[in-house]
């Protein structure tokens, strides 16, 4: 190959496998990377601050003087009873707020429905339309097939099909004869069926089944009496 299109295509794949460590750190990152040096500056001034006033204030209670705790007032039965249907109403207003709003739920639950129906229609088409325009732009990548699914996904993008500088055999200063990596023949109809540019091949055992399938079926002879034998010596079986 030509030096300037080899040094090109040993950068596109350094760039693929690069966008792919990328990927991989930042899928193993963790979510949070800990509390800052302000945050926790601003944690510690806060707990100094609270222990100071905690110990002004049990200053304070040790040099206030002792009081005697009032006595209860004596409560009359009516005013007990009074009080008593006081707090049985408001349960019962608590009560009946809490129906009325699982009414109003059950009521809007058919609206709920209508929109999450929507909405799943929303992010379905979204879907479909983010997929489709992917798959067009794979159709129209040509060679930068590899390029175009490293952008989409980092992760799953098969690597560069390239030889490194060392597997470069030279001879007089040319990189013509190049160890050889897989068929040419059949990576590049892999990638025409990746770009749904050409029907996609069967795998090996399914071909094996097909063939099978169409072959016919033959009679099995087996021969009585040894070598010596006669036309009607033998049992087709079938």
């Amino acid at each position: 190959p030509d030096p300037k299109e080899h040094e090109r295509v040993l950068q596109e794949a350094v760039a693929v496998e690069e966008r792919r460590n990328a990927a991989e750190m930042e899928k193993k990152a963790p979510i949070s990377s800990g509390m800052s040096e302000a945050t926790k500056a601003f944690i510690l001034g806060d707990s100094d601050s609270s222990s100071d006033e905690d110990e002004s204030d049990l200053e304070d209670t040790e040099l206030a003087p002792s009081k005697f705790h009032k006595q209860k007032e004596k409560v009359s039965k009516s005013k007990r009873n009074k009080q008593k249907r006081a707090r049985h109403e408001e349960r019962e207003r608590l009560e009946a707020k809490k129906k009325r709003k699982l009414e109003n739920l059950v009521f809007q639950l058919p609206r709920f429905k209508k929109e999450l129906k929507k909405r799943q229609e929303v992010n379905k088409e979204i879907k479909e339309k983010k997929q489709k325009r992917d798959q067009e732009r794979v159709e129209g990548a040509g060679t930068q097939i590899e390029k175009v699914l490293s952008e989409q996904d980092p992760l799953a993008a098969p690597t560069v099909p390239v030889a490194l500088p060392s597997e470069v055999k030279r001879k007089e200063g040319s990189l013509r004869t190049i160890v050889p990596k897989g068929d040419l023949v059949t990576d590049r109809m892999a990638s025409f069926a990746l770009r749904n540019l050409a029907p996609r091949l069967p795998s090996q055992a399914a071909a094996h089944r097909e063939r099978m399938s169409r072959k016919r079926r033959r009679s099995k002879i087996k021969v009585k009496g040894g070598k010596d034998w006669r036309g009607d010596d033998f049992v087709i079986i079938k």
